[in-house]
């Protein structure tokens, strides 16, 4: 519990951040999509929306959004959330009480990992609630078990990037820099696999609720585990190693 309530303490700021982010960008996109789906359902003849087909319009926008920009979105909110912590220069002091109470180092990188997995899970079930009382509110009929399963999907593809933030903040000791490196690294790996034709390879793709509809996006999802597993090996015996 020391090990989580301490990464949770050098994240709540950030998270709360965080939460008024996602808040700030998804509210109008929710109002924007029932909006549009209401208008959609309308038609000539009839000045009151037609139920069946605005609840297919906000569905499909729904998930579009979701499926889309929302996945980039969370994904760099995951990597601001994983960056800093116990190796970074500016909790020099409090490192040296931090690593010297009788608890293996790794400890402390892998309670972080839970911390930062959790808290996006968070933000993307917060933003699902923000679609879904938008809906509700429209009075048109929100798919919620679709919603809990796109919600489910973005956050296990966000959390990916978590273990090479820890990874990257480990060599530059910097929060900021750390951040950016991974960021960038993120755009070009995105840029590589649309450039090269490789769509299939696409880190998005294990958020798609349609891609896992056809089956199992399986180089995805091996290239995003082996990243994944890499990138917490390399750090965790970074970690035991260095001094920090």
């Amino acid at each position: 519990m020391t090990v989580l309530w301490k990464a949770w303490s050098e994240a709540r700021y950030k998270f709360y951040l965080c939460v008024l982010l996602v808040t700030l960008l998804m509210l109008p996109e929710a109002i924007s999509t029932a909006v549009a789906s209401v208008k959609a359902g309308a038609t000539a003849a009839t000045p009151v929306p037609e139920l069946p087909e605005a609840a297919r319009s906000f569905e499909r926008q729904l998930l579009g959004w979701i499926n889309g920009g929302a996945q980039s979105i969370f994904a760099t909110l995951a990597v601001v959330l994983a960056v800093g912590g116990t190796m970074t220069r500016a909790n020099a002091y409090s490192n040296l009480m931090t690593l010297s109470l009788p608890l293996p180092r790794r400890r402390w990188l892998t309670g972080q990992w839970v911390v930062v997995s959790v808290l996006t899970l968070c933000l993307c079930a917060w933003e699902a609630l923000i679609m879904t009382v938008t809906g509700v509110v429209a009075g048109l009929p929100v798919p919620v078990g679709q919603l809990a399963l796109a919600t489910l999907l973005t956050s296990a593809s966000a959390v990916l990037w978590v273990w090479p933030s820890i990874l990257s903040t480990s060599f530059t000791r910097d929060a900021v820099r750390a951040a950016l490196i991974v960021v960038v690294i993120m755009i070009s790996v995105g840029t590589f696999t649309t450039l090269t034709g490789m769509l299939e390879w696409k880190l998005i793709n294990i958020a798609s609720v349609n891609r896992w509809r056809e089956g199992v996006p399986w180089r995805p999802l091996l290239m995003g585990v082996g990243m994944t597993a890499a990138c917490a090996w390399a750090v965790l015996r970074r970690f035991e190693r260095a001094d920090y």
